[in-house]
């Protein structure tokens, strides 16, 4: 069981205390704990069970709001990363070669919305170069992980490496003679990973510094060699949209936006136990924190589906067609997997307040707070509507992430750092930066989304795709950024921020 430490000041209840002060259990404080992390989905869900079931204008205002904070918040990094150049060299290369990729796809996105490409339209060059910039990729990837420095002249091409694709992307279209772009472009790898391949000479491995460069030689002689002869088509046999390809790749951050909200969850349960001044021997252990976070998972695989077909009849009747075959297996699956799949949600619970007990005798308030919540939270989507509770979750995690990040950078900027970083002196004033931030941010969003009938209509374009579906598109490869960011960025185990944690 654990107890205060002597001489560490208790914590006031909703004040949070100075930032060079340590709070026992807390992150903040107790009451700014309790509403940010353990029961920030409230704030949300309250309001949709208030004013009616209609989505979203029973609602709206709380809808708009909830909304522009979840895509304001995706964004809070980004000044942490480019405005502190200590962070920012720390991982240089992640935080401009894979943004700049993201970003790629963001334009190619809008770009090539309206694109149908013709059957066969893709040749054997094509398939060459998507094979080179794979290689070049893994080759970057792996020197990254190894640590090596890179030039700035080398950093600065691979960063503009993805940008050229676009462009030549664009060259593309024009006609049937694109492989001599497809070449341009393997040409170009080549000379990256040459480059690369030198500058780690010696300290990289043989796929870096021999292998993926002659891979790409060997590709580059083979898609010259294939330009010469009769084309051979590649790709699907029907014509086929862009905006498939795109939906694909927002399923994929749906289910990484799951995720990624669970996890933060977990990290938040890590982070009290490593606060609870017990021993490592008898901290509640990581399995334990997780199968909390994750335990009801399996129920509602075996749920869902039964509450699935009236809400996607009403906010997304095409889904269901493709979906009802999978849903209706699953219904028929329920009868045995449902209860299974309780027990061991209520088995996660019983786990977790059990090891709870024997660290602290259930003493740990922040523990305790965190653990109800997140039980509550999960309990939400058998008793409400799972579309406003899954909305009510994102926002929660919008939340716990703000009142994170500002705690976070409160103590990290509480006194001037030797290297002076911009982003210190913007804090110097933190009712103005923050008020500044979510207030051009948030109102940007809200205006462009909901704000006038001829933007919700999509009748604004720019160049030639609606300004919605630009958004739309920001809020997928941003949201990718951020989740990658979010992989490295807050690792405890990294002294400078587990001290301002």
């Amino acid at each position: 069981m654990s107890a205060p430490s002597a001489g560490t000041p208790k914590a006031p209840l909703f004040w949070p205390a100075p930032p060079d002060q340590r709070v026992e259990h807390w992150h903040v404080s107790p009451g700014i704990d309790t509403l940010a992390y353990s029961f920030s989905w409230v704030w949300l869900l309250i309001p949709f069970l208030i004013f009616g079931p209609e989505h979203p204008q029973d609602y709206l205002w709380y809808w708009i709001v909830g909304n522009s904070f979840g895509f304001a918040h995706r964004h809070l990094t980004m000044p942490y990363v480019y405005f502190d150049a200590q962070v920012f060299k720390t991982q240089a290369a992640r935080f401009l070669v894979v943004p700049s990729f993201l970003f790629a796809g963001f334009l190619a996105s809008g770009l090539y919305r309206s694109w149908r490409i013709p059957a066969g339209f893709f040749d054997r060059t094509d398939g060459l170069a998507l094979a080179a910039g794979a290689f070049l990729l893994v080759q970057w990837w792996r020197s990254d992980k190894l640590g090596m420095p890179l030039s700035k002249p080398l950093l600065g091409m691979l960063t503009i490496a993805p940008l050229a694709l676009v462009a030549g992307l664009l060259a593309w279209p024009v006609g049937p003679e694109h492989s001599t772009v497809s070449i341009a472009m393997i040409a170009g790898w080549f000379g990256l990973s040459a480059w690369l391949a030198r500058e780690s000479r010696g300290s990289g491995t043989t796929f870096v510094s021999y292998a993926a460069p002659i891979a790409i030689a060997l590709l580059l002689a083979a898609a010259v060699a294939s330009s010469s002869q009769a084309p051979v088509p590649l790709g699907p046999s029907a014509k086929m949209r862009v905006p498939i390809l795109v939906g694909g790749i927002a399923a994929f951050a749906g289910a990484w936006n799951i995720w990624h909200v669970y996890m933060e969850k977990y990290g938040i349960l890590r982070m009290y136990a490593a606060k609870s001044g017990v021993s490592e021997d008898v901290r509640v252990p990581g399995w334990v924190d997780r199968l909390l976070v994750f335990g009801w998972l399996p129920a509602y695989l075996f749920f869902l589906p039964i509450a699935a077909t009236p809400i996607l009849k009403r906010h997304a009747p095409s889904v269901l067609v493709w979906l009802q075959p999978i849903l209706d297996q699953l219904q028929t699956a329920a009868t045995i997997g449902l209860p299974v799949s309780l027990l061991l949600g209520l088995a996660s619970v019983g786990a977790y307040f059990w090891y709870e007990y024997r660290a602290s005798g259930l003493a740990n308030y922040a523990r305790l707070g965190m653990g109800v919540g997140t039980v509550l939270l999960a309990l939400t989507f058998f008793f409400f509507d799972p579309f406003e509770a899954y909305v009510a979750f994102g926002f929660s995690h919008a939340v716990e992430y703000i009142v994170f990040v500002w705690a976070f950078q409160r103590r990290r900027y509480r006194a001037p750092l030797a290297h002076k970083p911009l982003l210190g002196r913007m804090l110097k004033h933190p009712f103005v930066y923050y008020g500044v931030f979510f207030a051009i941010v948030c109102s940007s969003y809200a205006v462009l989304e909901y704000g006038s009938g001829r933007l919700y209509e999509g009748s604004l374009k720019a160049f030639g795709t609606p300004v919605r579906s630009w958004i739309f598109y920001w809020t997928i490869w941003q949201s990718m950024a951020h989740f990658y960011f979010d992989s490295f960025l807050w690792k405890m185990r990294l002294s400078e921020v587990r001290a301002s944690l």
